[in-house]
């Protein structure tokens, strides 16, 4: 923990036009109480720009690759949760933005179209 401490204070001394990061733990439901206590010590600081995290394979995605499997995928709704986490999640400091992909069909391709969307629970870029 030391070492996010240290990042924490840099951060603050110098801090970036945006710190990028994720905001999901696999196919978690709502964002990690760590991630928002870290994101309120910037407030103020510095904008927070978030991004769903990877989902979680039932395989190793390379290994399957490799071996020219046909069908290296998983349904979404087992791999993602279906709510976007950031709208389950209470406390969201008002420095951060979303970046919600815009699925096109089962095959998990993101389109990403961007434009600005407020809620209560923050800023979301879709």
């Amino acid at each position: 923990m030391a070492w996010n401490e240290d990042v924490t204070e840099a951060l603050k001394q110098n801090p970036p036009d945006m710190i990028f990061t994720t905001s999901t733990v696999e196919s978690g439901d709502t964002v990690p109480s760590g991630y928002v206590e870290k994101w309120k010590a910037f407030e103020g600081i510095t904008d927070i720009f978030a991004v769903r995290d990877n989902p979680k394979m039932p395989q190793n995605i390379a290994d399957c690759l490799a071996k020219e499997a046909e069908d290296c995928s998983a349904p979404r709704d087992e791999v993602l949760s279906e709510v976007l986490p950031w709208e389950n999640t209470e406390g969201l400091p008002g420095n951060v933005s979303f970046l919600i992909p815009r699925l096109i069909s089962a095959t998990m391709k993101p389109v990403l179209r961007l434009s600005e969307t407020s809620s209560s629970t923050g800023t979301a870029l879709t």
